[in-house]
């Protein structure tokens, strides 16, 4: 088969859910139960890596259950690759480092991982912009500024030309590394001027006019000089330090605290990038932005420049750096070597932030994914985020370039609702298995031929049942008729009835009635016979005398 269906655990600290207790309860107790082969575990905190016997229990069910297992990466702010604040990027790429390396010896299939946590910085202004200098800010590789500064002319104008601006340059100003060098160039200065006042001095005594003069006149005309040629001094070491944009850059270089600081925080750090990214020609820029300087994108397209930014410390995080925990690799050539997938998937928006997520668009993303290279580097679509995002699937699917099913290789599917997070099963029959189909099929015929169907569990139909059946109701069959009828190549409108669960000649559905005619033929003779009557099997009479008779009854056919 080429599609692998699979489920999703969901979060224990959302539901409680005993079953949900650890990873290994996790796939063993939910995944393995539920008569699934493949399991996404939800990693809720990377803490769970540390539960004891982990790696001995997760083998076990891998060899002893022929389970395959996923991992969810962590969400919100621990899963912010587009933050360009240091706190965050530095805590969000030693939690990612952690997840990748534990995966790797977990024997996990792949890592999946949002895009964006954050909303665009225009809607951050009234925050960012009159504290932004009170906080540290980081490149996509994780440095202070002046390290890309140095690589980009362009990023260096647009950062010598904030250092006029008083909050940072009295910032600057304050640093030991500004203060050695100004007195550094005060000695340059007061050298050099000591010298031209001894000239000027000299000439002055050799005149004979001055000669002349009452020594008192002599005096004051020397004093002069003297104080013609401090003031010239003073002057110079004023434009020398304080009115040199290229002094104030060297002493930012160098300040062990501010050359972590920008003017207007996250703000000035994107357009930072972003002048790097227009001056060499990047295509994540050229891609998603065109050929608009960065201020004119930031008023003009935000959505797009967030994007290409998002996407630069995205790229930065996975691509650029070497990380000494990944046997000094990247992570993009050390899931290589392991053959460990890194998935991205479009993020969910809540009410008020639709659409304003800094990376959500499948279609911007697409560039990136394109730009690393790498077969292990995909993406995970899922049809209910887009719609909190105001993406419409059906015009998305038309637009996707031609190549654009290559480039997924899982599928989050629900019944799409426009909800933060809805997560309903898919009803049998149903036209949201019909229109889920039709999506399937547009992106098979742009490439997916293969990947992953996972079912994401939420809380049901009915909040506080946490019985299987409410949680997941049909969907595992569901996603299993639509895996095989994708597999056939079948045509959304060419969909026999076998394909909603309504024909004779679907085996599964036929045998499980046979099993139910089977087991029931006898009732009519119920409470007739002398003898005793047995009700139940070994099995289900245990379920009835523990209480347990409504569990069985929805599930013993599984």
């Amino acid at each position: 088969m080429a599609y692998k269906v699979g489920i999703s655990t969901g979060f224990w600290n959302i539901g409680k859910d005993p079953s949900l207790l650890g990873l290994a309860q996790k796939a063993g107790g939910l995944g393995a139960t539920g008569g699934i082969r493949f399991t996404q575990l939800d990693l809720e905190t990377i803490s769970e890596f540390l539960e004891p016997r982990l790696k001995e229990n997760m083998k076990r069910m891998q060899k002893d259950l022929g389970l395959e297992i996923g991992l969810h990466g962590e969400i919100s702010q621990m899963g912010a690759f587009e933050s360009a604040e240091r706190k965050t990027w530095e805590q969000v790429h030693s939690r990612m480092v952690e997840t990748v390396k534990r995966s790797a010896e977990l024997g996990f299939k792949y890592i999946n991982y949002h895009y964006s946590a954050s909303i665009i910085l225009q809607q951050e202004e009234a925050r960012i912009r009159p504290f932004g200098f009170s906080y540290h800010v980081v490149t996509p590789t994780g440095e202070p500024f002046p390290v890309l500064c140095d690589k980009s002319k362009a990023a260096k104008e647009y950062v010598m030309r904030m250092m006029e601006i008083n909050a940072l340059g009295r910032h600057i100003m304050s640093e030991k590394p500004y203060q050695e060098l100004a007195e550094k160039k005060w000695e340059e200065i007061r050298r050099k001027y000591a010298e031209r006042i001894k000239k000027a001095i000299e000439a002055l005594r050799r005149n004979p006019e001055y000669q002349r003069l009452h020594p008192e006149l002599q005096r004051q005309q020397e004093e002069k000089i003297n104080q013609e040629f401090s003031a010239a001094a003073q002057n110079e070491q004023e434009r020398e330090t304080r009115g040199s944009r290229d002094f104030f850059y060297e002493a930012w270089k160098k300040s062990p605290y501010t050359r972590y600081v920008l003017e207007g925080g996250e703000i000035d750090a994107y357009m930072v990038v972003a002048h790097s990214m227009k001056e060499a020609g990047d295509p994540l820029w050229t891609s998603i932005v065109g050929n608009l300087t960065p201020e004119e994108a930031y008023n003009d397209k935000p959505l797009q420049f967030n994007a290409a930014v998002a996407a630069k410390y995205i790229e930065g995080h996975f691509a650029a750096v070497k990380n000494k925990d990944l046997d000094g690799k990247t992570v993009k050539d050390f899931v290589g070597d392991k053959e460990l997938y890194i998935l991205f998937e479009n993020p969910e928006a809540g009410a008020g932030q639709e659409g304003l997520y800094r990376f959500f668009n499948p279609l911007e993303f697409y560039h990136l994914i394109k730009k690393i290279s790498s077969p292990y580097f995909k993406m995970t679509i899922d049809f209910e985020h887009m719609l909190t995002q105001r993406i419409d699937p059906d015009k998305l699917v038309k637009d996707a370039p031609e190549d654009f099913g290559k480039q997924i290789k899982m599928l989050h599917l629900g019944e799409p609702k426009p909800y933060h997070p809805a997560h309903i099963p898919i009803p049998l029959g149903s036209q949201a298995q019909e229109v889920l189909y039709k999506w399937i099929f547009a992106f098979r015929k742009k490439g997916f031929s293969d990947g992953y169907l996972i079912f994401e569990r939420g809380a049901g139909r009915r909040p506080g049942d946490q019985s299987a059946f409410n949680v997941f109701e049909h969907s595992i069959w569901v996603l299993r008729q639509i895996s095989k009828f994708l597999d056939n190549d079948t045509e959304p409108d060419q969909l026999p009835p076998e394909f909603f669960g309504m024909s004779f000649d679907n085996k599964d559905i036929w045998a499980r009635q046979l099993v139910t005619i089977r087991e029931h033929a006898w009732d009519p003779l119920h409470d007739v016979l002398a003898i005793p009557e047995e009700k139940h099997t070994f099995l289900g009479g245990e379920a009835v005398r523990k209480g347990k008779a409504q569990e069985w009854e929805k599930r013993k056919f599984r």
